[in-house]
């Protein structure tokens, strides 16, 4: 079965046997949490700009862990798996430029802190990212184009409680 997150949502807590996935992700996060041996996990639409401090030009790595905290309560999750949305993918300088641009540099402190906060990495880059278990392993998938039949997703699962996490 495939379970949806929507925007700023997510996903139910279903069964490993399932698929959890978002889409529409340019700024936003894909955070999959999950705890095999419990069988559940979720998928989280995570905008990013809610952990972002504009003061300071960084982003929050308090507010990451206590989103984390939040996900963690419900999933009962003991690990992690992390795809960044498409804006954060292709961020070199267009030919006339002679430096990386800001949004390179914000891409870089957005993995460390989601490194420090999830202990996991980054390693896919989607529009559209699911996840699953394959033959027993997690697996994260993403797509530059969101596939076709996904007609309401953006409103599935329950919203995130973006002022909770400030």
């Amino acid at each position: 079965m495939l379970v949806p997150a929507g925007f700023d949502r997510i996903s139910e807590v279903v069964s490993t046997n399932n698929i959890v996935y978002t889409a529409g992700l340019a700024n936003c996060i894909a955070i999959a949490a999950y705890n095999k041996a419990e069988d559940r996990m979720a998928i989280a639409h995570y905008n990013t700009l809610y952990c972002f401090d504009s003061e300071t030009g960084k982003f929050d790595a308090a507010r990451l862990n206590k989103f984390r905290n939040w996900m963690k309560d419900i999933v009962r999750a003991n690990a992690y798996a992390i795809g960044i949305g498409r804006i954060w993918y292709d961020t070199a300088p267009d030919e006339k430029a002679k430096s990386y641009s800001s949004t390179d540099n914000m891409r870089f402190d957005l993995i460390v802190k989601i490194k420090a906060s999830f202990n996991h990495e980054p390693a896919v880059v989607g529009s559209c990212i699911a996840f699953g278990f394959v033959e027993g392993h997690p697996r994260m998938k993403g797509h530059l184009v969101e596939p076709s039949g996904l007609d309401g997703w953006e409103r599935k699962g329950s919203e995130i409680p973006y002022n909770n996490f400030k």
